[in-house]
């Protein structure tokens, strides 16, 4: 059911207990079943529509006692009643909105790196899964950097953790300003970062990491940490099997880039099952 219909069918709902109401009279409220569509609209819809579903509700209700004003002793309880139940419905309503956004926002939070503000691990796992699939049905080439910062443990016994705290946001920083605005940036642990590059043939998997590494290592230099990287960059001409696949192909050629002295690239094509071609 899409979002847009919760509206529509909480005042149809809402349309429907008023007339039952108005069948069996006012000793039963029925309070309940006015509620149940302005949580719903408020939860997915947000505050505004649930606040119209609010209104509906309580007008719906004053119509059914007015239809029957004869059955309440005074003429003007409906109007009061109907008052009281408003005030409840849009208390309830901003309550629920409230509750809303804070399990989105955890839901953020929860994708989001506490350090450096980037992806983490596992937002990029399902980034990555999302990104693959369109790379499948439009059969275009992907690739993956991973980056390792060399020597990192050098860094926080000497000068501190927070200084490479420091190390780790500005790496952070300078991933996400040096590529494309449709590729993925993430740190995946410690003081390994991944890129995933949508619609990228090898030239551009290459290029890019050439730039990624210029620009760290001269950014490493000028503020003078004793750090250098090493990246592994992985080319799919056809997209891989899974994004396991994906990480597990730019971690060992990251880790060849060590093996081979650090600081330096390995760049290699795969197949669809992380083999070289």
């Amino acid at each position: 059911m899409k979002k847009s219909w919760i509206p529509g069918i909480g005042l149809l709902f809402i349309l429907l207990v008023g007339l039952i109401r108005l069948a069996i009279g006012p000793e039963f409220a029925l309070s309940l079943f006015y509620l149940l569509p302005v949580i719903a609209t408020t939860w997915y819809m947000g505050k505004r529509a649930g606040v119209l579903i609010s209104v509906a509700a309580a007008v719906t209700w004053l119509g059914a006692d007015l239809i029957r004003i004869s059955q309440f002793s005074k003429p003007y309880i409906p109007y009061i009643n109907q008052t009281f139940r408003l005030v409840v419905f849009l208390i309830i309503t901003v309550v629920v909105d409230k509750l809303s956004a804070a399990l989105r926002n955890q839901r953020a939070l929860a994708r989001v790196d506490s350090l450096t503000g980037i992806a983490n691990r596992r937002a990029f796992f399902e980034l990555s899964k999302r990104e693959l699939d369109k790379a499948r049905r439009s059969q275009t080439p992907i690739s993956v950097i991973y980056i390792d910062i060399d020597n990192f443990k050098v860094v926080n016994d000497r000068a501190g953790h927070s200084a490479g705290d420091d190390l780790l946001c500005h790496v952070a920083e300078t991933l996400q300003k040096n590529v494309r605005s449709v590729d993925v940036v993430a740190r995946l642990g410690g003081d390994e970062f991944c890129i995933l590059l949508s619609d990228a043939p090898a030239p551009t998997g290459i290029s890019i990491s050439e730039k990624v590494h210029r620009i760290l290592t001269a950014q490493a230099n000028a503020h003078g940490w004793p750090v250098t990287f090493s990246i592994g960059a992985a080319t799919f001409e056809k997209v891989p099997e899974s994004v396991d696949i994906l990480i597990t192909a730019g971690d060992m050629l990251m880790y060849d880039a060590k093996y081979r002295g650090k600081n330096r690239i390995q760049h290699a094509v795969m197949d669809s099952t992380g083999q070289l071609t």
